[in-house]
């Protein structure tokens, strides 16, 4: 009726604009959450790639150990140790990183209070160091001497 009286009148329906809203804004939370785990993936898939290169290449650095008198297990626990030293490190620098990243964000740009999960956080580290670990441990002991 008020259209009809007041021709230069518009009127929204501030329900199904709302609606349409939550909705783009659900599909956009899919979307991000499908890219952020796919990134995770990828992110996993570069980790094993890299871990297997350097691993290979480091059969002459067994080689020379092995000639120096190191027998098997010392030269697999230096391994190991080295190995989880820096997977360690690198995941709690990552770790860091993204939760400082994820409190700037959620403090300044999007005015929300971010809540953060440690003990999947904690897991996660776990298995990523537990896996280069296994890694490690599991690479065939070939040496020869040269």
């Amino acid at each position: 009726k008020l259209v009809e009286q007041f021709p230069n009148l518009s009127i929204l329906d501030v329900q199904e604009l709302l609606d349409t809203l939550m909705k783009w804004i659900s599909q956009l939370a899919v979307v991000m959450q499908f890219t952020a785990t796919s990134t995770l993936g990828l992110g996993l898939i570069v980790f094993l790639t890299i871990v297997a290169f350097q691993i290979s290449s480091t059969k002459s650095e067994w080689v020379q150990l092995h000639t120096l008198g190191l027998s098997a297990s010392q030269i697999t626990t230096t391994q190991l140790l080295t190995y989880g030293l820096l997977v360690l490190a690198g995941s709690l620098i990552g770790a860091l990183a993204a939760l400082l990243l994820n409190w700037a964000l959620g403090t300044y740009a999007l005015s929300v209070s971010p809540k953060f999960d440690l003990p999947t956080g904690a897991l996660t580290l776990l298995a990523t160091w537990t896996l280069a670990l296994i890694l490690v441990g599991l690479q065939p002991r070939n040496y020869r001497r040269t």
